[in-house]
């Protein structure tokens, strides 16, 4: 018998579910890193967004009916199904810009009055500053994204900034059994903030700075079997002027599968170890 379970608080620490027993959330909820009170049960997203903040563990893990799956920002989301997952069409794992904040992370790009972008699965891009390094393990990769570097205006009278946007978030997912992919699983950076302002007493000088964009995060699937006609993106974001800062890098994405079909790869200079067609892995 399903148990409908909805926004929680206090109540979230208090419910434990027995192995198997069937969990439908309706309403957004959290579970965060240390709340296993959901683990082992068979979990359907209906219609509400669930947010699952580091590892855990399900018999089954279904969204359906416009449902959606995330993390807190720089959480990661890693699952291990130990029978099938759905992701229905018009439903998702969205961890857009849920990696690294802006000018920080391993790739991070570079500050300046354009910034570069951050890198992952390739340079970032360059723009008055230098895009953000390559980083991770193209076999089996397990970090979020970048920020794109901060946009600086510095006249005398002081110091203005423009965000770099964020970095793409981190999605590990382990199936025993099928994954069947209708929707969309997304680990795309976000664009860099884009300033236009004049300078003070000079009103026709036009001054335009802007931060990096995020690189993608990571996609990696590991799953008995692999079907449906979904997509897997892992973008990099636009820098805030794209003329000027730098484009986010691309993410990875890696599959591990013995069957696949139709499932659709979105990227921009993203490094993956096979594409989906791994039947032979």
């Amino acid at each position: 018998m399903s148990r409908r379970v909805g926004v929680c608080g206090i109540i979230l620490s208090l419910i434990v579910v027995a192995t198997g027993q069937a969990v439908v959330f309706t309403e957004a909820t959290l579970i965060s890193v240390d709340d296993y009170a959901y683990d082992g049960a068979d979990v359907t997203v209906d219609s509400c967004m669930l947010t699952i903040d580091g590892a855990h563990g399900f018999s089954n893990f279904e969204v359906v009916n416009g449902g959606a799956v995330t993390h807190s920002p720089s959480a990661g989301l890693v699952l291990t199904i130990s029978g099938d997952v759905v992701i229905e069409a018009g439903a998702s794992i969205n961890v857009d810009g849920k990696g690294y904040a802006s000018g920080s992370g391993l790739g991070r790009g570079e500050n300046g009055s354009n910034a570069g972008g951050g890198g992952h699965g390739g340079k970032g891009g360059d723009g008055s500053a230098a895009g953000g390094a390559a980083y991770d393990v193209v076999d089996n990769p397990s970090m979020p994204g970048s920020g794109g570097g901060v946009g600086i205006y510095r006249p005398y009278w002081g110091s203005y900034y423009a965000a770099g946007g964020a970095g793409g978030g981190l999605v590990q997912i382990s199936v025993d059994g099928e994954l069947r992919l209708e929707g969309v699983i997304s680990a795309n950076g976000a664009n860099g903030q884009a300033v236009h302002t004049r300078s003070g007493g000079m009103p026709n000088r036009h001054i335009y700075y802007s931060g990096g964009g995020g690189s993608g995060g990571t996609v990696n699937i590991n799953a008995l079997t692999v079907s449906g006609n979904g997509s897997v993106i892992a973008v990099g974001g636009n820098g805030g002027y794209t003329n000027r800062a730098g484009g986010g890098a691309g993410g990875h994405i890696a599959p591990t599968c013995e069957q696949t079909s139709n499932v659709r790869e979105s990227h921009r200079n993203i490094r993956r170890r096979s594409p989906w067609s791994c039947s032979e892995q």
